[in-house]
Formats: structure tokens, C-alpha cells, sequence
């Protein structure tokens, strides 16, 4: 019991590490954009629209705003202005919001994005804020994802490495491209956790859950993740070990488990 707390603390404190060192080169690589974005995220901004209203009291989808009754939002909207202050949130807005493919496809990133927009502002900063925090979770999932085939110092150099690499902090800043990063490592993550030992069908059966989940909501932030789904339920079919009678019907429930929860 001992030796089990002892590791468990020993990985938490490097999971600290891999964090503090992903918040700090995160908000390193959108930091130097200033009051900007960078350019290919500056081509999704007007995707934000939805979680700009939100932010501002407007309700979820559902309210929109005219430049007459908003025009802050449009000029932030035209990358004229930085930041929204509160005080220039309007009581109401008369038009109904056009719900298209986009708030659709984007669905849970636009939501994300509402919540700290909500909390902390609607400013381009806050989107840099925002970038920073899937980079802190995309490490954490690599971390987890290496100690599946190394050691704790060997899992720690890649991650580091990763989080501090200049080359892949060029995506960082840009909100929706680096969106799905997270979600596709957690995934595999739990590929790993799935098919590195033989799992009691409670144990499957809570992957495979997890495994929905993280795919599901991973789509919400962009439709690249639904890639993994057929793979997913194809490592479950034929793959993974089963400790336990009827291994098939457990791999099949698994199966059915995973996409009830992705859709």
C-alpha cells in the first residue's frame, strides 16, 4: 500500500512538472501575438460569434446581435479591437441566432470557448488563454500516453520535449486547429490503457465508455476526431483480452457502450 502512494506521488509530481511546463511555453507561443492572432486563426474568429453572445448574457444559440445593437462585437469581430469590455454588453438583442454547420461541427469548442469568455472576458487574450490550457491537457494525455511503453524519466523528457518544442508551438496559438490535439492523445491514451493487459469487463467496459467520451466531445471541437471511432471499435472487436467468460459478448457490449456514448 506504502509503495503503491509512493509512485501514485511520484507520478503526480511529475504530472505538476509536465503542466507548469506546458502553461509556460503555451503561453510563451501565443504570447508573442500580442493583442493578435495568428493568421490562421484570425479565419475562424468569426466562429466565436456564438460564444461572444453567450459571454455577454445572450444565451446559448439563441439570441444575435445587429452592428446598431453590438458594434463592439462587430469591430472585435473585424479584429479592429482586442478586448469587449463588460460594461458594453447589451441588454438584449432582437435577432434570432442562425445555428449553421459550423456551430454545429464546433459545438463543444464554441462552448469551451463561451465559458471563458464568460469568466474571464471576450478578448483576444483570452483566446490565447484558451489555447494555453489544451496544451497543458494535450501534454498531460502524453505524458500518460508514453508511461503506457517507458519509465517516469524517459515519459518526462518526451513530454517536455514535446511541450517545449518549437516546431510543434507553432499550432499552439491557433484555437481550432490544436483543438483536437488533446482529444486524439486522450484517445489514445485509453487505446493503451485498453490493450496493454488483459481487463476485467468492468475495466472494459469503463475504457470504452471513456473512450466515447473523449472522442465524442473531441468531435465537438473539430470533426477530425470521428476517425478514430471505427478504429476504436475495431481494436475493442479484435484486440483486447477479456479476463473473464464470454470474452466476445464483453467485447461486443464494450463496442456498443463506446459509440452509444460518442453519439
Amino acid at each position: 500500500m506504502m509503495a503503491l502512494l509512493k509512485r501514485s506521488y511520484i507520478d503526480l509530481l511529475l504530472l505538476l512538472a509536465v503542466a507548469a511546463t506546458a502553461g509556460w511555453s503555451g503561453w510563451e507561443a501565443t504570447r508573442v501575438y500580442g493583442d493578435t492572432l495568428m493568421l490562421s486563426a484570425q479565419s475562424h474568429l468569426f466562429g466565436l460569434r456564438a460564444s461572444a453572445l453567450f459571454a455577454a448574457g445572450q444565451g446559448w444559440g439563441r439570441a444575435n446581435c445587429d452592428e446598431t445593437e453590438f458594434p463592439e462585437l462587430a469591430a472585435f469581430m473585424a479584429q479592429e479591437v482586442a478586448a469587449i469590455p463588460r460594461n458594453a454588453y447589451p441588454a438584449a438583442c432582437a435577432q434570432e441566432f442562425r445555428r449553421d454547420l459550423y456551430f454545429y461541427y464546433h459545438y463543444y469548442l464554441l462552448a469551451y470557448m463561451g465559458v471563458l469568455f464568460r469568466i474571464f472576458g471576450i478578448s483576444v487574450r483570452t483566446i490565447h488563454l484558451a489555447c494555453m490550457l489544451m496544451h497543458i491537457a494535450a501534454m498531460l494525455a502524453l505524458y500518460g500516453l508514453l508511461r503506457q511503453v517507458a519509465g517516469r524519466l524517459l515519459s518526462l523528457a518526451g513530454a517536455l520535449y514535446v511541450a517545449v518544442s518549437p516546431a510543434y508551438l507553432l499550432i499552439v496559438p491557433d484555437f481550432r486547429d490544436y483543438g483536437k490535439t488533446p482529444f486524439f492523445l486522450a484517445v489514445f491514451l485509453l487505446f493503451g490503457l485498453m490493450l496493454r493487459q488483459p481487463r476485467t469487463p468492468r475495466q472494459l467496459l469503463l475504457i470504452a465508455a471513456a473512450t466515447g467520451l473523449a472522442s465524442g466531445i473531441g468531435y465537438g471541437f473539430r470533426e477530425d476526431l470521428l476517425i478514430v471511432l471505427p478504429v476504436a471499435v475495431a481494436l475493442v472487436l479484435l484486440h483486447t483480452q477479456v479476463a473473464a467468460p464470454r470474452r466476445q459478448l464483453w467485447r461486443i457490449a464494450a463496442a456498443a457502450i463506446m459509440v452509444a456514448v460518442f453519439l
